[in-house]
């Protein structure tokens, strides 16, 4: 992949080459932070709160609608932690 920035000690612009290992390499602190994050928080959460994270239709991206609409959701959860969710 082609990367187009500014060399900041000569001060022009400059096109650099990356392959997708020096990407991970540089996110992988930062994603292991984030994960740890939700592991530690998924952790202090209730059982019950637990099981309707992971239910997709509870999810606030338009499953949950989907699933009202075939007729397979149920009125459980329809709010979550004060977001509505329908």
């Amino acid at each position: 992949m082609e990367v187009k920035g500014r060399n900041l000690i000569e001060g022009v612009p400059r096109t650099v080459t990356i392959d997708d290992s020096e990407i991970r390499e540089s996110l992988s602190e930062c994603v292991a932070t984030i994960v740890n994050a939700v592991r530690v928080a998924l952790e202090r959460t209730p059982p019950e709160l637990s099981a309707d994270i992971s239910d997709p239709r509870h999810r606030p991206d338009g499953r949950r609608r989907a699933a009202e609409e075939s007729g397979q959701a149920d009125s459980r959860g329809d709010r979550l932690a004060g977001i509505d969710c329908g």
